[in-house]
Parts: structure tokens; C-alpha cells; sequence
């Protein structure tokens, strides 16, 4: 059956590809995906009702974030979305340029583009404090659900 479907989806890529070109790959990517995370979802569950019959609908639940955690990436978004508006030029938020040539940049090699703007330093760094603070909520809200899944593994298979 598996074989049946990647052929199927295979042979309507390339017929989305044919017919609406560069948008019919985004098309079939969207359809892959879905396909995939439908296929996994499947697994999972199936998964959990094997190897936990009476705790998985309680695991599948405890998957989900805790509100606090929720609510940490969402006022990361919201600050990092306002640092980025008031710290850095309006051709950066714009994405109309992402470097700049003239001798105020911070040129950073392992990036693929030649310079950030130093306007945009503070950006960067506030991000990465906002970033690592998200890190920080996330392990002591949702420390017991990884400890959890981590037990889940068959025990012949080493820790990390």
C-alpha cells in the first residue's frame, strides 16, 4: 500500500509541477507534507496505545505546551517583531537589504550575506537573550514530559 501511495503522490506532483509550474511544486509540497504528517500521526498513536495502552491519550495530551510556555514564544515574537521595527533601518525590516557596504557594519563571516548593519546589533542581541530566556521557561515547564518520552525508548538503546 505504501509503495501504491508514494507513486500516486509522485505522479501528481509532477502533474501539479506540469500544469502550474513553480506554484504547483509549492502545491505538491503542501500535499507531501500533509501526507507525511497524517502517515506519522497515524504512527504515533498506534505507537503509544501499544507500548502505553492506559496512559496514551494522557501522553498524547501532555504533549501539548503549557500555556506559559505558549505565552513565552508569543511575547518573544511580539518583542523581537517591535526590536526589529525601532532598532533596525526600515531597508532591513523591509528585506529589501540585508547588508550594508558602508563601514558601520559588523561584518560576521559565517553568514551568508557580507555585513549586518550595526543598527541591527541590538536586535540581534536582545533576540538571543529572548531566545535563550524561551530555553529557559521551556525546560522547567515541560521538564517532566521530556523526562517521560526519554523513558519511552526501547530498553536495549543506550542515553546519549
Amino acid at each position: 500500500a505504501g509503495l501504491k501511495v508514494d507513486s500516486f503522490v509522485v505522479t501528481l506532483s509532477i502533474l501539479l509541477v506540469d500544469l502550474w509550474g513553480t506554484f504547483g511544486v509549492v502545491v505538491a509540497n503542501i500535499l507531501n507534507m500533509s501526507l507525511r504528517i497524517g502517515s506519522n500521526s497515524m504512527f504515533i498513536v498506534s505507537f503509544f496505545q501499544q507500548s502505553l495502552p492506559n496512559s496514551a491519550t494522557s501522553l498524547w495530551k501532555d504533549s501539548l505546551p503549557h500555556k506559559v510556555v505558549v505565552a513565552s514564544y508569543f511575547c518573544a515574537l511580539l518583542l523581537t517583531t517591535f526590536s526589529a521595527q525601532n532598532t533596525c533601518s526600515a531597508e532591513v525590516v523591509q528585506g529589501l537589504s540585508i547588508g550594508s557596504s558602508t563601514s558601520t557594519a559588523l561584518k560576521i563571516p559565517f553568514l551568508p550575506v557580507d555585513a549586518i548593519p550595526s543598527s541591527c546589533v541590538p536586535h540581534i542581541g536582545f533576540g538571543i537573550v529572548l531566545f535563550l530566556l524561551c530555553l529557559m521557561i521551556t525546560w522547567s515547564y515541560e521538564k517532566n514530559f521530556l523526562v517521560r518520552v526519554r523513558s519511552l525508548r526501547a530498553p536495549n538503546q543506550k542515553p546519549d
